[in-house]
């Protein structure tokens, strides 16, 4: 079955897996918590984060 919501709270709550879409591009489908935890993108990190991404810089050795 698929369900279509804008509600955050509900997706996270009611499924098995969510796809984040953004102009009708898939940005990432995975489980809540795997969305939640890990989000693939800044984009979607700031979508069902709090908005806070915290930048890093990575140096190699």
């Amino acid at each position: 079955m698929i369900y279509v919501t804008h509600d955050q709270k509900e997706a996270m709550t009611l499924s098995d897996k969510i796809a984040v879409m953004d102009k009708g591009i898939i940005l990432q489908y995975a489980s809540p918590i795997k969305i939640n935890n890990k989000p693939n993108s800044k984009k979607v990190a700031t979508f069902v984060g709090n908005g806070i991404v915290l930048e890093k810089e990575m140096s190699y050795m």
